[in-house]
């Protein structure tokens, strides 16, 4: 029997650091991977354990010096009680632990692959249009509607992909559910230009919620 492939993991500074090959707004763009669930970021515990996801909200949250959390990669997290603490469960204010931010180097790569291709793809629609910028007339609107009644149907079939019990190839991320709406909008399109990544990404998001408000 095969051995479990130990994973690896990269402290928040250095994903930093490569990602910063893409764009220079690198922070935001974590930022924003994270809230949308496409970058896993996680707590690395004093006790070497990594299984505790750093929460989504934590950008908003004013007491964070946000500087510190990039170029220290380090954060203070109520520490997990041990089995069998009767005191530690029963205290009001949980004692804190200092913990490493850190991300799994797989789910670090697929993100470095896909905004490669993003950044291509862009570049790509960026020269077609500029090709195409003599021709009269506005710029086609995008049908939402379709993709909107595309998306339910594609959730109804697989599941949220944030789900991990949902999650296949090519269907773990709100990226993932974006680039086949932008594939399809770009078949409906007479100009076979679809929307841009990060409108899709912003579009799923909301109808990923929407989508499980009407399941609870």
């Amino acid at each position: 029997m095969a051995k479990k492939r130990t994973p690896v993991f990269v402290a928040l500074p250095q994903a930093v650091s490569e990602i910063q090959t893409i764009t220079a707004t690198v922070r935001q763009i974590v930022k924003d991977a994270h809230q949308l669930g496409d970058l896993d970021l996680r707590l690395r515990r004093p006790d070497g354990s990594t299984d505790t996801q750093l929460d989504r909200n934590i950008w908003n949250d004013p007491l964070n010096n946000q500087d510190l959390l990039f170029e220290n990669g380090l954060i203070d997290a109520p520490a997990r009680p041990r089995r069998g603490s009767i005191r530690r469960s029963m205290r009001r204010v949980p004692p804190m632990e200092r913990c490493r931010i850190v991300v799994p180097r797989e789910n670090l790569d697929a993100f470095l692959k896909a905004s490669e291709a993003l950044r291509k793809s862009t570049l790509k629609k960026k020269r077609r249009k500029t090709k195409g910028a003599s021709r009269a007339g506005a710029p086609e609107e995008h049908d939402w509607e379709e993709g909107k009644l595309f998306v339910m149907q594609e959730l109804k079939t697989r599941g949220n992909p944030l789900d991990k019990n949902n999650q296949t190839k090519g269907w773990r991320t709100i990226s993932d559910v974006a680039k086949l709406l932008i594939d399809h909008l770009e078949e409906l399109s007479k100009d076979g230009v679809g929307p841009d990544m990060s409108t899709a990404r912003g579009k799923v998001s909301d109808w990923i919620e929407e989508f499980e408000r009407k399941r609870s």
